[in-house]
């Protein structure tokens, strides 16, 4: 009993008149849509802590297989030899295997003592066991403070107390909900 309406976007929410303003984006127009509850499933973004780091062409983020085929790109035509991943949860870790893979030199930033905070102790001694494997450098205990750019590419991430040095940094930050319409309400 759903009704499915793509390529509309809510532009707004008037939840006082239990009504939402849709923009029909192939004709151009809005209309008005009332409703008894609403449910906003508006997913979700990369976290960024400074948005002019994806200024350069050599730092990414992983969302979406869109994400990952520019990242492939981007190995397969530039060959570079030095990546940095900034997080060390789930994406970072999923991201050091794929990378591995590539035969380059891996650095993995985290603000916690050990990848994976968020399981148990033990897990993350094997993570971290399993990273040293692959020839992964684990560098916990440490905050991305900036990524300087010249000539639209990066060439080092600054940590509270080091620079690392970078042919490509990805961005394994986690998510942050697309919760701005909600937020006007």
């Amino acid at each position: 009993g759903c009704k499915v309406k793509t390529f509309h976007r809510v532009e707004e929410i008037l939840p006082h008149r239990k009504k939402i303003i849709v923009h029909d984006l192939q004709n151009d127009k809005h209309i008005e849509c009332l409703y008894d509850q609403l449910l906003i499933a508006s997913g979700a973004r990369a976290k960024i802590p400074n948005p002019d780091w994806l200024k350069a062409k050599n730092v990414f983020t992983i969302k979406n297989l869109r994400d990952s085929i520019e990242l492939k790109k981007f190995i397969e035509s530039q060959h570079p030899r030095n990546a940095v991943i900034i997080g060390g949860g789930y994406i970072g870790m999923e991201m050091a295997e794929a990378l591995a893979a590539h035969h380059l030199n891996i650095t993995v930033l985290h603000r916690s003592p050990m990848p994976a905070n968020t399981l148990e102790m033990e897990s993350q001694k094997i993570i971290l066991d399993e990273l040293q494997k692959h020839h992964v450098h684990f560098v916990g205990n440490v905050t991305a403070i900036d990524i300087p750019i010249e000539n639209g590419m990066a060439k080092n991430v600054v940590t509270n107390d080091q620079k690392v040095e970078a042919d490509l940094i990805l961005l394994a930050l986690g998510f942050t909900p697309n919760s701005e319409l909600a937020s006007e309400i």
